[in-house]
């Protein structure tokens, strides 16, 4: 049996660089947002909001990258 994935149900990499221009790494997910958690529990936090309390807002960036 095959299982058809439409694009609305494909994950996407993301590509997240720190503002000072640090490759994090690239993250596979559903939305950039679950891209940010993954980093975040990566550094030993709960998600990305747990690590925006103890160190602030991620200022960096985030891109969509091709698979």
């Amino acid at each position: 049996m095959t299982t058809k994935i439409t694009m609305s149900e494909a994950v996407k990499s993301y590509q997240i660089t720190s503002s000072q221009g640090q490759d994090m790494s690239v993250y596979t997910s559903d939305s950039a947002s679950e891209a940010l958690d993954a980093m975040a529990r990566d550094a030993g936090y709960a998600d990305a909001a747990a690590a925006a309390r103890e160190v602030g807002p991620f200022e960096g960036t985030i891109v969509d990258v091709e698979p």
